[in-house]
């Protein structure tokens, strides 16, 4: 999932760079079949296009199903996402 997500995640693209620290949470739900729903952005980073980025990273990332032994419908997910300075 980790990886689906950050395949996704271009920050620098948007002008980040170094010397640049932000971070965002954002919680969502993953269904059975691996759709993503309920995408909100629950801490900001002060930066709205930061934040976009971060929600459309989610957005765009195609997740594998639950496994078939997951009891629940749904799993809620809280994602950080971080540029620190000097990376």
């Amino acid at each position: 999932m980790e990886g689906s997500i950050s395949r996704h995640w271009r920050p620098r693209q948007l002008g980040f760079r170094e010397g640049s620290s932000r971070s965002c949470v954002v919680h969502f739900m993953i269904g059975r079949g691996g759709q993503v729903s309920q995408v909100t952005l629950v801490r900001s980073s002060g930066v709205s296009l930061f934040d976009r980025e971060a929600l459309r990273a989610v957005k765009s990332a195609g997740l594998p199903p639950l496994p078939a032994k997951f009891p629940h419908r749904a799993l809620g997910v809280t994602f950080v996402f971080t540029l620190e300075s000097g990376i």
